[in-house]
């Protein structure tokens, strides 16, 4: 006699569902990571977590730094973060990370501003302010690379995210690299862009990413809701727009201007390709040479970066960090199913 579907649905999630059935994820203000918020007030993140029988608390975090530190410390089973920071944080750690979502990539956001020269090779010498080690430290690295300098021409003075505004704002020679909105309000004061991430597609990623053996009823779940929500950003649907303009305290003007600056992967299968190709394998090799390079990786312990079809950056026997495209592919599957 044969189960019914519902019966076989039951013996399922109840042999697949461990003990735990509530899950906190945590986001923090940057425009791409902004649909997290209409994802909790329009309902949408609640109803797929209730499709998977589970709760997610949903938390943001102003502290962008310290909310990576408090999944890295296991109080977050998800949290948004750079792959940058992924690997130089939670995986540096010994934390087994996996990215599930493939959100965006800066697309003008992050940049080079500058009052003190006109093209990027006349920065040697020069005083640069940047929050060390970050994204914009990054960013820095490969702009001076492409004018044949290291960060060895420079000197690099590391400040606190809040300070960059203020030091641009009282002197007449200072360059600083940042990001949106920091970056749009000094440019909006004086000054240049020299630089920014429109030369640099897909090596500065958002992500959602989870500690490796959590859920999948969680990794499902928060997948559904992220593509849900991109389909109506898509569309320019009106309350996801003013949802978003409301958490991070920007007008509408300025949300549509920030979006110029993010390339937004809309649909799961287009993330899926990006964390499947050759690109995403160059750029977490050139991330992985710069975390060796200033410490924030262990070169007598070397991290394994591995990739959906098997390929492996670095030591294939300490794996810490992953791309799992498994749960972008299975909403893409989904979308092609759906009745027009």
């Amino acid at each position: 006699m044969k189960l019914s579907y519902w019966l076989i649905a039951l013996i399922f999630v109840s042999a697949t569902s461990s003990a735990k059935d509530t899950f906190n994820v945590c986001w923090s203000h940057y425009i791409g990571w902004e649909p997290w918020y209409h994802a909790e007030k329009s309902g949408i993140l609640t109803k797929w977590a209730e499709r998977y029988r589970i709760k997610i608390n949903l938390q943001r975090i102003d502290d962008y730094l310290d909310s990576v530190q408090r999944f890295s410390a296991g109080e977050f089973d998800a949290c948004t973060m750079t792959q940058i920071d992924a690997l130089t944080i939670p995986a540096a750690s010994g934390i087994d990370t996996t990215a599930i979502i493939i959100g965006d990539y800066s697309n003008g956001n992050d940049g080079i501003a500058t009052q003190a020269v006109t093209q990027l090779s006349q920065l040697k010498g020069q005083d640069i302010r940047l929050v060390s080690y970050s994204v914009s430290h990054y960013l820095l690295a490969r702009a001076l690379s492409s004018v044949g300098l290291t960060e060895d021409d420079v000197n690099i003075i590391d400040s606190a995210e809040d300070s960059l505004l203020e030091y641009w704002q009282q002197h007449n020679d200072a360059t600083i690299v940042t990001w949106t909105p920091l970056l749009q309000q000094a440019l909006s004061v004086k000054g240049q862009l020299l630089f920014d991430s429109s030369s640099m597609h897909t090596e500065i990623l958002d992500l959602m990413v989870v500690h490796t053996d959590s859920d999948d009823r969680l990794k499902h779940a928060l997948t559904g809701a992220w593509y849900e929500v991109m389909a109506q950003l898509k569309h320019r649907n009106t309350d996801v727009y003013k949802n978003i303009a409301q958490s991070a305290n920007i007008s509408l003007v300025e949300v549509y201007r920030y979006y110029e600056g993010t390339k937004m992967f809309y649909s799961a299968a287009t993330a899926a390709r990006v964390a499947n190709s050759r690109a995403l394998k160059k750029t977490m090799k050139l991330v992985n040479q710069f975390g060796l390079k200033h410490g924030l990786l262990d070169a007598n312990a070397p991290i394994g970066i591995a990739f959906p079809q098997g390929q492996v950056e670095g030591d294939a026997s300490n794996i810490k960090f992953r791309f799992d495209s498994r749960f972008m592919e299975w909403f893409a599957a989904e979308e092609n199913a759906a009745p027009e």
